[in-house]
């Protein structure tokens, strides 16, 4: 059971913390459990990773991240910038707006039907109210779609 600074000595690293910094990583065995043979194959192991692209040494990983994270906000930035991408936040308040707006321009129909139309009665803007609640009801998502009645035909008709 080798000592972590015979561990660092052995693998030319400069102290133990590096060696502690392999071992929470996973690269080499606990020196606690292991034989400095096992531990060096497992570096060595580590390193022809490193060399051949399939893992990164960690500051360099850690780099890596970073950079890709500054890129990805400065492309972020550039399409705020030229108008090709919208906040999140504006496009509900924007929204939120407009559907609000519509709902109060179709709940007007009825009132502005009986003004307009002659024969146009209260009955039947109350009616035409109720059609109008139900269906934005329906496509807020509140109601289930509703089956449409048939009108009764009169005998005689059709």
């Amino acid at each position: 059971m080798p000592t972590q600074a015979a561990v660092a000595r052995h693998l030319a690293l400069n102290g133990s913390r590096e060696v502690r910094d392999l071992r929470d990583r996973g690269v080499i065995p606990d020196p606690k459990t292991a034989t400095l043979e096992e531990i060096r194959e497992a570096y060595i192991r580590h390193l022809r990773e490193v060399a051949a692209g399939r893992g990164l040494a960690s500051g360099s990983d850690e780099k890596q991240r970073l950079l890709r994270a500054q890129a990805v906000e400065k492309e972020r930035q550039n399409l705020e910038a030229a108008g090709e991408l919208i906040r999140r936040e504006d496009v509900v308040a924007t929204w939120s707006e407009r559907i609000t707006a519509c709902k109060t321009l179709l709940r007007s129909i009825p009132k502005r039907m009986r003004t307009r139309q002659t024969g146009f009665t209260a009955k039947m803007a109350t009616r035409m109210l109720r059609e109008i609640d139900e269906a934005l009801r329906e496509l807020a998502g509140e109601g289930t779609p509703r089956k449409r009645r048939r009108r009764k035909r009169k005998p005689g008709m059709g």
